[in-house]
């Protein structure tokens, strides 16, 4: 499983909600472009029963949504070259929606966190987890009003 934020790449402020999971056999990305980003398109592997059996669980504790299609973006394809770079094992993507308000309070998230553990406690099989987000971008960096104060730029 890896959780990043999602970055209009699949859900917009008309339909956006506070916690999705992929639910496909295959996935594809990044939706970046390939030269600019240095990770050629590619279909990744997914496991669309494992996600329904993930989501189930899941469900018990905190509302989530699913999606049957998912394009992968940097938040997502950036971890995947580094860790699987032949792309040949199962993900399942996972989104917190950092992008627009309503943000999903931190103890709904870390229920959240919770629940994907209990619903890979309850599954014979194996389940890494992987965090990439927003704060891998900015570490140790004031916030955006101080940063504007202080003549600091985050890119």
């Amino acid at each position: 499983m890896v959780v990043s934020a999602e970055h209009f790449a699949n859900f917009f402020m008309n339909n956006m909600p506070a916690f999705a999971v992929g639910m496909a056999d295959h996935y594809e990305g990044p939706i970046e472009d390939p030269a600019w980003l240095g990770i050629a398109r590619t279909k990744v592997p997914g496991d669309a029963k494992l996600s329904l059996r993930l989501i189930r669980e899941i469900m018990q504790t905190v509302d989530v949504a699913y999606a049957e299609e998912w394009k992968f973006d940097h938040g997502i394809m950036v971890p995947l070259h580094f860790l699987t770079p032949r792309y040949d094992v199962p993900v399942i993507p996972v989104n917190i929606n950092c992008q627009g308000p309503p943000l999903t309070p931190l103890h709904r998230a870390w229920a959240f966190g919770e629940a994907i553990r209990r619903a890979a406690d309850s599954l014979p099989q194996r389940i890494a987890l992987v965090g990439a987000g927003g704060i891998s971008h900015w570490p140790a960096t004031p916030d955006s009003e101080e940063s504007t104060r202080l003549g600091i730029v985050n890119f």
